[in-house]
Formats: C-alpha cells, sequence, structure tokens
C-alpha cells in the first residue's frame, strides 16, 4: 500500500498519449511530451472572456488580456519582452467568447525560465497605468475605425439583435464608454475574482519531461483553492 502523504504522479489520459495532473490548488495541468522539435508550446486557460461581461464591464477581458503580460512587481513590460525574444520565444494573453488567458511559445531548453516568467504574469499582473493608457488609445482607435467598416457595423447589429440579453450582444472590444472609464483598481479586482489559480487548465506541448514540468508547475502555483462565480 501507498504511504497516505505520498505525492501523486501525472496520469495518463485515456489515449494515453496526454498526462493530466491535478494540482493541490485545483488546476488542471495536461501535458504532452513531443520531442519531433526543440520547442514548446503553453496555455494557461480560464472560462471567461465576453461570456462574463455586462454593459457596465463591456471590454474588460479584452484590456486585461492586453496588459497581462505588460508587465509586473518585478519586471516592465520591456524586460518581458526582451527576455522572451531571448528565449528565442513569446508570450501573450488572450482573451475570446468564452475563454480567457495566456500563452507562450519557446525553445524547449528555456522551458523552466520560461514558465518562471509566465507564472509571474499570470500571478503578479501589474495592469499598470501607463501600459493601461497605451492600450486604451489603441482601443479606442479601432473602435473608432469600426464605424467606417461596413462588415463591422453590420455583425455588431446582427449580434445586439440575436443576443438581446445574453452578453455575446456586447462587442470585445467594448464601447468608448466603458473602455475611457475602467480603471486599474477595476481590472485587477475584476481578475483575480474570475481568473484564480485553482480555476486554470494549463496545457503544453513539446519537449518536455511530464513529470519535471509538474513538478515545477506545483512550485509556481501552489496556492489554496478559491472559487469565482461569474456574474
Amino acid at each position: 500500500h501507498n504511504a497516505p502523504n505520498r505525492k501523486r504522479r501525472p496520469t495518463l489520459g485515456p489515449g494515453a498519449e496526454v498526462v493530466r495532473h491535478k494540482l493541490p490548488s485545483g488546476a488542471t495541468v495536461l501535458i504532452k511530451p513531443d520531442a519531433s522539435v526543440p520547442l514548446i508550446a503553453v496555455r494557461a486557460v480560464w472560462n471567461g472572456g465576453l461570456r462574463y461581461e455586462d454593459p457596465r464591464t463591456s471590454g474588460t477581458n479584452n484590456l486585461l488580456a492586453s496588459l497581462l503580460t505588460r508587465g509586473t512587481s518585478k519586471r516592465s513590460a520591456e524586460q518581458i519582452m526582451h527576455e522572451g525574444e531571448g528565449m528565442a520565444g513569446a508570450l501573450a494573453g488572450f482573451s475570446g467568447r468564452n475563454s480567457f488567458g495566456c500563452r507562450a511559445e519557446l525553445l524547449a531548453k528555456h522551458w523552466e525560465r520560461g514558465l518562471e516568467m509566465m507564472a509571474e504574469c499570470i500571478l503578479d499582473p501589474a495592469f499598470a497605468e501607463d501600459e493601461l493608457e497605451k492600450e486604451r488609445r489603441q482601443v479606442l482607435d479601432e473602435l473608432h475605425a469600426q464605424q467606417d467598416n461596413l462588415s463591422a457595423v453590420v455583425f455588431r447589429a446582427f449580434n445586439e439583435e440575436l443576443y438581446r440579453k445574453h452578453p455575446y450582444r456586447l462587442d470585445v472590444l467594448g464601447n468608448k464608454d466603458t473602455v475611457k472609464e475602467l480603471a486599474p483598481r477595476k481590472r485587477a479586482d475584476f481578475y483575480r475574482r474570475y481568473y484564480p489559480p485553482s480555476e486554470m487548465v494549463l496545457a503544453v506541448v513539446g519537449d518536455v519531461d511530464p513529470h519535471a514540468f509538474v513538478t515545477k508547475v506545483s512550485k509556481l502555483f501552489d496556492a489554496p483553492p478559491t472559487r469565482s462565480k461569474p456574474p
């Protein structure tokens, strides 16, 4: 019989190809080893995105995703970008209609450094005012450009009519009023509420050892389980 306190090792999934492991925090880790090329791709994903918004918070997830890798309490946006390039990789946030997360691609030999930086962005995003203003201006320019794009105007009207009460009626970019008003504090509160590490699914594909990866991830994301509720 195994000792009660023995650490559980990653187990193979039904297809015997993907290693699946549940962290003590509650997060799920999925690993598909592939040594055909010396690269890895990592995705940290949550249920979220547009479906978690309402007219008051419209566009929040789009801005959060843009700011997620644009600075922490330890690294500036420029440092994150340069360190990512030094690992022949890239790190960025993303948000869609049903999901929110962070992605990274890099050389396999740098996977530990890359994972550490990715975890730092997930656990300690700065949402700095200067970076927020840069992104705010860009989104407002995109919203303004939409007014001259007939396809964008048609799709917006279609979604508003089809999804009269569902969040899908909203634009993923938000609108000029909400984009102007949402402050860094509100974004930070929104992020902590809906995207705790305990509800993350972390997936990696590439030239990486599953046991080493799980060990590293367990150390980086060792927070106790928490629960969140969509609005």
